[in-house]
């Protein structure tokens, strides 16, 4: 195995450990209607088609008079390839995340957490809103490498293609 198919490998390995769920489902994605604190709520694994699902209510969210709507999370976390796209989508439309108490936010539904975002005048603000009594969860992405004294740019990116 020569050393570019290997870190390609490992990276491969890293993320289906830390980033993919065991036996999860896709998250529940729903409106609350009358709720001014969590118009949008997320709750289970993030999963591939999450964000269509998000972008949809949110559509109609915003449709039913929210201006800006706001996003409680309650999720363990999942995709973390779903969450960084769906962090984007909250960014760019202008969505407040929020966590209620008890709710928690771990692994890859941080990253969807820490973009919430209000667009003020076309310019974006951030908004999150978290309660003492939820979780909020990060952890360091662990990448092991051979051991070398360096390794070529082209070999890392490689791994993340």
């Amino acid at each position: 195995m020569t050393k570019r198919c290997f870190i390609s490998h490992a990276l491969r390995v890293i993320f289906a450990v830390f980033f993919l769920p065991c036996a999860a489902s896709a998250a529940n994605i729903q409106i609350i209607i009358g709720d001014r604190d969590c118009e949008i709520l997320f709750s289970g694994a993030v999963e591939d088609g999450d964000l269509g699902q998000l972008q949809i209510a949110a559509e109609r969210s915003r449709s039913s008079g929210n201006i800006f709507p706001k996003l409680c999370l309650d999720s363990e976390g999942g995709s973390f390839v779903e969450a960084v796209e769906i962090a984007e989508f909250i960014y760019t439309f202008g969505i407040s995340t929020v966590l209620r108490p008890g709710d928690r936010c771990l692994s890859a539904c941080s990253w969807i957490f820490m973009f919430g975002t209000e667009h003020w005048d076309d310019e974006p603000t951030s908004r999150r809103t978290m309660s003492v009594d939820s979780q909020l969860g990060f952890h360091a992405l662990i990448l092991p490498l051979p051991e070398v004294e360096s390794m070529p740019r082209s070999e890392v990116e490689h791994g993340f293609e």
